[in-house]
């Protein structure tokens, strides 16, 4: 079995599966999030932070354009996927008898941050939604 099948399936201890495949996930949405950050600075004629904020501060900057819907979309994809895959398996990594002292221990906190990340990506979907369509909320 590999790591993200051992993830999936709950076999590792919770603070493995809390920080190690955070990790994980993390430097598996990078990509995308620098191929959307990437098309942003394009997209408003950036050539860096640097530059974004010293256009922010004198005051050349009125509005932003967002990424390119592409990056935008690919990279909602690639989080969601990751979030699903990391969410189920520490769950299942909370739930597992092995690792939860005898059953004393429930790991609610673990759980409930669980649950925030998942809203969150919920929020940030449904504003990708919002963009794509063109209705403002």
């Amino acid at each position: 079995m590999n790591f993200f099948s051992n993830h999936w399936h709950g076999r590792f201890s919770v603070s493995k599966a809390g920080w190690l495949s955070s990790i994980v996930a993390l430097l598996l949405v990078l990509p995308t999030n620098a191929l959307e950050l990437h098309s942003f600075f394009l997209r408003n004629g950036l050539s860096g932070f640097g530059d974004l904020m010293s256009k922010m501060s004198d005051g050349s900057i009125v509005a932003l354009t967002r990424p390119s819907l592409i990056s935008e979309g690919l990279d909602q994809i690639v989080e969601i996927v990751v979030l699903i895959w990391w969410s189920v398996g520490a769950w299942r990594s909370c739930q597992n008898p092995n690792h939860n002292n005898n059953g004393k221990e429930r790991f609610w906190f673990f759980k409930l941050m669980i649950i925030f990340a998942a809203f969150a990506e919920i929020y940030e979907l449904y504003d990708f939604i919002i963009t794509l369509t063109g209705i403002d909320g």
